[in-house]
C-alpha cells in the first residue's frame, strides 16, 4: 500500500517499471492506495505482510 504521493509518482513513471513486484507491508487497511491495481496485468505482484488480510499474499514473521 502507499499514500497519495507514492501513487502519483509511479502512474507517473509506470511504464519504466518492470517486475515482478514484491509489496512490502501490503496490507489494506482501507485508507491506503492499492498499488496491486497499477501493475497486476504486466507481471508477477506478490504482497507480503505480518498479518493476514486483503492485498496480503504471504504472511511472514519478518523478526
Amino acid at each position: 500500500m502507499g499514500d497519495e504521493n507514492k501513487l502519483m509518482y509511479i502512474k507517473r513513471f509506470e511504464k519504466e517499471f518492470v517486475g515482478p513486484y514484491l509489496e512490502v507491508g501490503s496490507k489494506d487497511y482501507g485508507a491506503t492506495q492499492v498499488l496491486r491495481s497499477i501493475f497486476s496485468d504486466r507481471s508477477t505482484y506478490i504482497g507480503v505482510d505480518m498479518q493476514d488480510g486483503s492485498g496480503v499474499d504471504v504472511v511472514l514473521n519478518f523478526t
